[in-house]
């Protein structure tokens, strides 16, 4: 459907550009041409720069998914994504709006791949890794990391972790820089301000956004369960719950009301849904294997306490082990 995706990339990379200068970072971002859906960071010793790298394919998953369902074929799709948390009766298709949507939507998804990947550098975990893997100048943080292989000096806990502080780096910077910009003029989301009823809907579209990124990496394509002593990443259903809970930790404060994680993950089932239908139309999943019901022992008791493990147990050491190589203060 993209029918020119370097225009597309090229309409997001001068804000993750100047987001970069105005940390007086030195970090290159490189867009490969692979399709697919993958992203990386890593400390590059040789060259003493650190790397982003983003495939195509992130860029082509997103801008297609968006541009395909936020028509006037799907007008209940339409609706749930411009009002996330409310029922609108009536609610007109205007195709000039739908647009706006989707391309926001895109602006979102793909703002926060380069986030995450912007976390690993920042919070200093590209760096902590390449000194505890001097021997290996190209390692990196990768989305696709298999789950067996090994990353000396670190334990599959501890790299738990840092996918855990990534998403939460980009949760936090997305939502502050979303509610700093509304009020301003001339941003980079000016374009976008028609579809934004009010402040109070950006932190709802933005998790929306996360909502709809992790159906369409496959959130209920049936898996067998993760050797939480092996895996690289805790699973999936349970990253998702982990980054509702830094975006509503930040509404919180900001607007001094208090929503609930259980609220927002009454919206998850209904966008899996009709998520999981694109996926099984154009081919990306057998239908026999995707279904909302699957993976739901992904939130079970045991995978809460690991998590709770994580954070109690795993992060103050290695917080204290990252302080040195990062670029800001650590959580």
């Amino acid at each position: 459907m993209v029918n020119n995706i370097d225009i597309i990339i090229n309409n997001h990379l001068p804000e993750w550009e100047q987001i970069i200068k105005e940390h007086n970072l030195d970090i290159e971002i490189r867009i490969n041409n692979a399709l697919e859906f993958n992203a990386s960071a890593k400390y590059m010793k040789s060259e003493k720069k650190s790397i982003i790298s983003i495939n195509k394919g992130v860029f082509i998953k997103i801008y297609d998914f968006y541009h395909s369902v936020l028509t006037e074929k799907n007008p209940r799709f339409v609706q749930m994504a411009k009002y996330p948390v409310e029922y609108v009766e009536d609610c007109v298709y205007d195709e000039n709006e739908a647009k706006t949507l989707a391309d926001f939507y895109v602006y979102l998804s793909l703002k926060f791949v380069f986030l995450h990947e912007l976390g690993h550098i920042m919070s200093g975990h590209s760096a902590y890794l390449q000194s505890v893997n001097s021997k290996h100048d190209e390692f990196s943080l990768n989305m696709n990391l298999n789950e067996g292989e090994i990353v000396n000096g670190i334990t599959a806990q501890q790299y738990q972790m840092l996918e855990i502080d990534a998403d939460s780096f980009a949760a936090t910077n997305m939502l502050s820089a979303l509610l700093n910009c509304y009020t301003m003029d001339k941003t980079y989301i000016d374009r976008f301000k028609s579809v934004i009823p009010t402040t109070h809907h950006l932190p709802l579209l933005s998790i929306t956004s996360n909502i709809i990124s992790m159906s369409l990496q496959g959130i209920g394509a049936k898996r067998q369960q993760k050797d939480l002593s092996k895996a690289k990443y805790i699973p999936m259903r349970m990253r998702l719950n982990e980054i509702l809970r830094v975006y509503i930790k930040v509404y919180n404060t900001y607007y001094g009301q208090q929503i609930t994680l259980e609220e927002i993950l009454k919206l998850v089932k209904p966008f899996e849904i009709l998520i999981n239908q694109y996926l099984v139309e154009t081919g990306y999943f057998d239908e026999s294997i995707l279904s909302e019901e699957n993976n739901l022992g992904e939130l079970s008791e045991e995978i809460h306490s690991h998590t709770k493990h994580l954070y109690n147990d795993i992060w103050p050491k290695l917080r204290s082990e990252l302080i040195y190589f990062a670029c800001i203060q650590l959580a």
